[in-house]
């Protein structure tokens, strides 16, 4: 048991010297990126699903859209964006765009979003 002692003790050391010089490795998070402030927010969930708007504009929800089936009557949908964070009135009309028919989502703010408190 002496003999191996000594090797033991090396390897022992050896593996304690890589765990701690691995874990002091600094890492430069920039705290001010919008990527950073989205992925610490309450309001997060790992997989957003997107949803771009008829006007270029990119908005995160937590429920598949496009899964989802719109009311028949008025297809309006209200949900909670996670990159502007308030909810928002989504309308999905079926149309012409060029020479193809496809879905085209329009997204407002609702109106419930802004409503002040009464203290």
């Amino acid at each position: 048991m002496k003999k191996y002692t000594l090797t033991i003790v090396h390897i022992v050391l050896c593996l304690l010297t890589i765990v701690v010089l691995n874990r002091c490795a600094n890492v430069n998070i920039d705290k001010a990126s919008p990527e950073y402030n989205l992925k610490h927010h309450p309001s997060y969930n790992d997989t957003p699903y997107s949803l771009l708007d008829y006007k270029g504009v990119l908005h995160k929800y937590r429920v598949n859209l496009k899964s989802l089936e719109f009311p028949q009557d008025n297809r309006e949908l209200t949900q909670y964006c996670g990159i502007h964070f308030h909810w928002e009135d989504i309308k999905a009309v079926y149309g012409k765009v060029g020479n193809d028919l496809e879905w085209r989502y329009y997204v407002y703010k609702n109106k419930k979003s802004f409503k002040m408190k009464k203290i």
